[in-house]
């Protein structure tokens, strides 16, 4: 069925308008009152329209609908602002929109309380605290997409940050580093040598899997860290926090 439908119905004896709409999913009817004639009923359903689309505007699913899509006019402009967005933040980010739109969609962003989205956050037993504030760091995003789709923007609100809930890891000694390294425990010289330079300079496991021979500056006795590898396998030549203009290099 169409989402605004004109429809007539006889009533003693008289033709009467009527138009069939979708509210929130349901299915409702409004009333052409004193429309004498086809067009008539159709001005009075376009007007009603109007103002309907009007309203629904701030329908979250509306507002977020082409958000973090590839070559959508949202990735675009905030490309234009300088936001660049690896694919995989893109696609995590658009799994986040979805679900928002799953149980947020049908309401209003303008009539929307925080304490929803924390409510929701705080039921939810199988995410950590760092998936729960970048889901809130993506729903932030729609309040800054109702600048371009709204009428009037929506203020993007304060949310409070849940704390990382992931146990601090365990430091070794060097006296257990010493036990660890002990070559003569070890099977290949080259996993001893892969092994020894992440726990020596700390490299993130990225970085680790992206250890070329050139890095090793053996004279200076310094390693240059440039680049991780991807899930996907791809090697970039900037660090975590970089990219392709600010490196990062360390």
């Amino acid at each position: 069925m169409k989402d605004f439908e004109l429809k007539t119905k006889i009533v003693d004896g008289k033709t009467k308008w009527y138009f069939t709409y979708y509210d929130e999913k349901q299915l409702r009817t409004k009333t052409c009152k004193n429309c004498k004639t086809e067009e008539e009923a159709l001005s009075v359903m376009k007007d009603f329209k109007k103002r309907f689309c009007s309203e629904n505007q701030y329908l979250i699913k509306n507002i977020a609908k082409d958000m973090f899509i590839p070559e959508s006019t949202h990735l675009k402009r905030l490309e234009k602002f300088g936001k660049e967005l690896s694919s995989e933040t893109i696609h995590q980010k658009r799994q986040i929109i979805e679900l928002i739109i799953q149980h947020f969609g049908d309401k209003k962003l303008n009539k929307l309380h925080i304490s929803e989205i924390e409510t929701f956050l705080l039921l939810d037993n199988s995410h950590s605290g760092s998936w729960k504030n970048f889901f809130l760091e993506t729903f932030g995003s729609i309040y800054d997409e109702s600048i371009w789709v709204c009428k009037t923007p929506v203020k993007k609100p304060h949310f409070q940050k849940f704390a990382r809930n992931s146990r601090k890891p365990d430091v070794f000694t060097e006296k257990e580093l010493d036990i660890i390294f002990n070559k003569d425990l070890w099977e290949s010289r080259k996993e001893w040598l892969l092994f020894y330079i992440t726990a020596s300079c700390g490299l993130r496991l990225g970085e680790a899997r992206a250890l070329q021979v050139r890095q090793l500056k053996l004279y200076e006795g310094v390693l240059v860290v440039d680049g991780f590898l991807k899930s996907t396998g791809f090697r970039t030549n900037y660090n975590k926090k970089g990219n392709v203009n600010d490196r990062k290099i360390r």
